[in-house]
């Protein structure tokens, strides 16, 4: 009767000391430098092998991407070689052909199926008690700065030579697919910027117990591996049992020897208590917009000013007396449970940012309502996000009247009518008015000295003034596109409509509008004038005086083929774009705008409202205080890690 009770625990014993005799981490970093962060990919791989590296107590293995055209040979540090390879470290180890374990060629590191073969390969032939994984290479927030992407997700790499992005739901479904077959990461790290949002943290909690990112940006020298593996190697063969959490601690510790920002250890199994609490406030902040809108103020913001720090946001909300008070003091105490450890050079950083933008820092972005990602419709987080931005509008009066449309802005003409903008360092100015019958608008274009064909002004009209665009496609809101031909000056329209199924605005062909009265010269003083009358109340243009409407125009010179200036100023878009026509897809986002109020047809009256709006801050002396709704372009800010 014994026997059996022998034998079993000879089993248990054997299998202890199997376990025991496993290194305590296998360390798994998928380095992505098939971009112009080759160089510091190679200058970080140097440091891990700096460290007294012993397979004994830990596994580090690398799968490295490079790209042609960056970097070479460097002499005694790594040889030319393209395409990509893993490495199994040790000590010492030069990043070069001959040390390689594999060679994969040319692997696209933006795929989930890259990211899956790596960890299950790196899992299977180097187990450990634990795994950490590291994603390391370019990140972003919900948006982008210049051009390059064509999609406005979060993304955490980029892969040059495939021309694709690792995008979080990517990143997400590597590790479902993981999960499911029986693969587990004990800890999730981003070298990487814009990567620690409570997003973020949301996509990766059943899949991983600890996450570490920081909320700016990420500097070029990266982590400090050569100091968080010598640590971690110490401790390791002093006898401690160096835990997950305690592994974060250890990265988020030595980040301090560096120039980064930023970064923090976030325990994800308290996600869900923070995302709860963040459900309830989302719906409780759309009705005291004006206590957002204070709060939203006093934030911290980053790199990227559309992404804020929550903590700091929140507690601002729990230190006024509202309908919200207790639930942002309970949502304070949530976040600093979930935030382990946290590094910050900002006396506001507290560990965990979320996607907030504010008026002439971007405008609400569509693709942040993508079906691939539920945190905006679980949280309603977006949906007070919209809120916010149409309620925080600043309203102007337009002047009532009208032009005489001769070309020729007369100074009797432009008494008493809006004027946008406002300082003379502006390439233009803008002149608003209306009557019962039609909107008036004139131009003074100062950076413009000659009458040319291609002399062109665009305009979005948003005929219903909601702030959003339409969803059928017979929509009459759409540019208005009035270009001098060489003899008159024409206008067309464009009609728009947003196509959920595709995720971006598109443009109809455009029809001749000749009921759009233009004319337009070169004044005595040799700049150029343009006046239009738009008539409203039917057609292409069916709001009237009273109406809630929106507009973004943009001024271009055909005689020099260059872009004059637009208003409000949309500092996203390159050079490619700052053309008087229609972008493909055409580059327009309304909930970034103020408003502009045109008087109702009495000329006297408030019972009506037409109303125009902006929300740029222009890159001029000063800022705009009276700001215009529409544009071209929903701002992206892409967080690029820093060289």
């Amino acid at each position: 009767m014994m026997r059996p009770v022998f034998l079993s625990l000879l089993f248990v014993l054997g299998f202890s000391m199997v376990a025991f005799a496993l290194p305590s981490w296998t360390i798994m970093v998928f380095m992505n430098a098939d971009n112009d962060l080759e160089e510091a990919a190679i200058a970080d791989f140097v440091e891990m092998v700096l460290a007294p590296l012993d397979s004994q107590l830990i596994n580090v293995v690398v799968q490295l991407d490079r790209a042609p055209g960056y970097i070479g040979t460097i002499e005694g540090i790594c040889d030319n070689w393209a395409g990509t390879l893993r490495f199994a470290l040790s000590r010492f180890m030069a990043p070069v052909f001959v040390n390689a374990v594999q060679n994969l060629g040319e692997v696209n590191m933006g795929k989930s199926d890259a990211l899956v073969d790596f960890v299950s390969w790196a899992i299977d032939n180097y187990p450990a008690q634990h795994y950490a994984l590291i994603i390391w290479d370019h990140g972003d927030g919900w948006r982008k700065r210049g051009g390059g992407l064509n999609r406005a997700w979060k993304v955490a790499g980029y892969d040059q030579t495939d021309n694709d992005y690792l995008y979080m739901d990517e990143v997400q479904t590597a590790l479902r697919i993981l999960s499911n077959g029986g693969y587990r990461v004990d800890l999730i790290g981003f070298d990487a910027c814009l990567m620690g949002m409570v997003e973020v943290a949301y996509e990766l909690k059943d899949y991983a117990s600890f996450m570490v990112a920081s909320e700016d940006v990420i500097p070029g020298e990266g982590w400090r591996y050569d100091l968080i593996l010598e640590e971690l190697v110490s401790l390791l063969s002093n006898g401690v049992d160096v835990s997950p959490r305690e592994l974060g601690k250890i990265i988020v510790k030595n980040y301090r020897e560096t120039s980064g920002s930023t970064l923090s250890l976030i325990d994800l199994s308290r996600i869900d208590d923070v995302v709860s609490l963040l459900k309830e406030l989302s719906s409780k902040l759309r009705n005291e917009i004006s206590l957002a809108k204070l709060a939203r103020a006093r934030a911290q913001v980053f790199y990227d000013p559309s992404i804020i720090d929550l903590y700091s946001f929140v507690s601002y909300l729990a230190g006024w007396r509202s309908s919200s008070t207790e639930l942002a003091s309970s949502l304070c105490e949530a976040i600093r449970k979930a935030v382990v450890e946290s590094y910050s050079s900002y006396e506001n950083a507290h560990g965990l940012s979320i996607y907030f933008p504010e008026r002439g820092e971007g405008a609400y972005d569509r693709f942040y309502d993508d079906s691939r990602h539920d945190f905006s419709s679980m949280t309603g987080w977006g949906e007070f996000i919209k809120t916010y931005l149409k309620e925080t509008r600043e309203v102007m009066s337009v002047g009532y009247g009208s032009f005489k449309i001769d070309g020729l802005v007369g100074n009797s003409e432009v008494e008493g009518a809006l004027k946008l903008p406002s300082f003379d360092s502006f390439p233009f100015k803008a002149y608003f008015k209306n009557t019962k019958d039609a909107l008036y608008v004139a131009f003074e274009v100062y950076d413009d000295t000659s009458l040319d064909v291609g002399d062109s002004i665009v305009i979005y009209i948003d005929s219903d003034g909601n702030a959003s665009f339409p969803l059928d496609r017979n929509s009459c809101e759409g540019m208005l596109k009035i270009s001098y031909d060489g003899n008159h000056w024409v206008a067309y329209f464009y009609p728009l409509w947003y196509d959920y199924s595709q995720y971006r605005v598109r443009f109809l062909d455009p029809s001749f509008c000749p009921e759009v009265e233009v004319k337009g010269g070169i004044r005595e003083d040799g700049f150029l004038e343009v006046e239009v009358k738009i008539p409203i109340g039917s057609g292409r243009f069916p709001f009237k005086a009273g109406s809630t409407v929106g507009y973004y125009f943009q001024v271009y010179d055909g005689g020099s083929s260059s872009f004059i200036g637009e208003y409000p100023l949309l500092s996203s878009m390159g050079s490619e774009e700052q053309v008087p026509t229609i972008y493909i897809p055409a580059r327009i986002e309304p909930l970034m705008y103020y408003a502009l109020k045109l008087n109702p047809a009495n000329g006297n009256g408030d019972d009506d409202e037409f109303v125009v709006s902006s929300g740029c801050t222009l890159g001029y002396k000063g800022s705009l205080s009276v700001l215009i709704l529409l544009s071209f372009g929903w701002i992206s800010l892409l967080g690029v890690r820093k060289r």
